[in-house]
């Protein structure tokens, strides 16, 4: 896929971890990987080190990257993931009145919202697939519960990502 973004930089760090992944889910070394790109193995392990390299060699590597029922994005080998996830929990507590239109631009159409428990006792307990019924589930939570004030909730939350994909885990 080619970038969707307008004016690039020459040049990006990139999500080293994305890019070890989805590497080893081809079982590639970096050598096989600079190969198939037609680039060295040294920029192989810049990308890999967090380094920047070219627009044009992003683009590339997302091309070889991806497969046809999961092509990658240049963006995504630019997107650090657990950071954006890290966002998310931000803006829970920190825009909760508008949480819902300040996390949906990186949201995917088909996402889940899992909220554990009974939801005879917790009205927005379940599971809720799609931008409606997430925002309608988060706009219920928030009708009823409120962040503390000055809590620090970044604690009590953890991280994990496979690929592109994030577990948040948490409890407050």
């Amino acid at each position: 896929m080619a970038w969707r973004r307008q004016n690039l930089k020459r040049s990006y760090q990139c999500n080293a971890d994305l890019i070890r992944f989805l590497r080893h889910e081809k079982n590639w070394p970096q050598r096989q990987l600079a190969k198939k790109t037609g680039y060295s193995e040294r920029l192989i392990s810049k990308a890999e080190s967090r380094q920047p390299i070219s627009a044009d060699a992003i683009n590339v590597l997302a091309e070889t990257l991806g497969i046809p029922s999961k092509p990658v994005c240049p963006e995504d080998l630019i997107c650090d993931v657990i950071e954006l996830a890290k966002s998310y929990v931000r803006s829970l507590y920190r825009d909760h009145q508008n949480f819902f239109n300040a996390i949906s631009p990186f949201l995917d159409d088909d996402i889940e919202f899992h909220v554990a428990g009974d939801s005879t006792e917790i009205p927005f307990a379940g599971i809720h697939r799609g931008h409606g019924e997430v925002k309608a589930a988060v706009d219920l939570l928030f009708s009823i519960l409120q962040p503390p004030i000055d809590f620090d909730y970044m604690p009590h939350y953890q991280y994990a990502n496979y690929g592109n994909d994030v577990l948040i885990t948490g409890e407050t």
